[in-house]
């Protein structure tokens, strides 16, 4: 979009909105955006110094792992970090307008556009270049003929947000379950006193 292209954002729901995340973002974000011009999070973020590995079946043994870079991986919530690269879209330039994509337009076997629902309105919008960024259960790749994932590779993951008056350390934490493979729960401390916990 700075460079003149319209650049023309879709998604089925307004933001800012809640997204089930573990919240982390690691350190190759951060760099990746500020080439970009955006450089996250002075008060939104909480920066991690320390990430702890444990192994809670076999050896119970812990290690830990010390940030080395002046920026480091920080956890901020979803909300939150997709709100900021969303605006910094359209302060370059971006439009955007919610539709609910249903599948690409093709002119034989060339994406076209992009076809869906606005306000109980089928609409079609054409593109030179489509870019489906739109996740594991994709509109785009299914209409494509994508295989997505087989039942047994899927994984599910519950976390919720605590409050606590004890003050916690820039550290996340993860215990690696020995009979739930892949699997581990984690504690990821959102600000001094909040924190992401969960298990997937």
């Amino acid at each position: 979009a700075r460079r003149g292209l319209r650049v023309l954002l879709l998604d089925r729901e307004q933001f800012p909105r809640p997204k089930p995340c573990g919240d982390v973002v690691p350190l190759g974000a951060f760099l990746e955006l500020r080439q970009i011009g955006l450089d996250l999070f002075a008060g939104d973020s909480f920066s991690i110094d320390h990430v702890e590995l444990q192994d809670t079946e076999t050896t119970g043994r812990k290690f830990r792992l010390t940030r080395q870079q002046e920026v480091s991986t920080c956890v901020v919530s979803r909300a939150t970090f997709d709100q900021a690269i969303f605006d910094y879209a359209l302060t370059c330039g971006a439009e955007f307008r919610v539709i609910n994509i249903k599948g690409p337009l093709l002119a034989g076997s060339q994406v076209i556009g992009v076809s869906g629902t606005a306000a109980g309105h089928t609409v079609q919008m054409r593109s030179k270049l489509v870019i489906g960024a739109d996740g594991a259960t994709s509109a785009i790749a299914r209409s494509l003929g994508r295989r997505l994932r087989r039942d047994d590779q899927w994984a599910v993951a519950l976390r919720g947000y605590v409050d606590t008056e004890t003050e916690l350390e820039s550290t996340i934490e993860l215990a690696f379950l020995g009979h739930l493979q892949p699997g581990y729960a984690w504690f990821f401390p959102l600000s001094r006193y909040r924190a992401n916990v969960g298990v997937g």
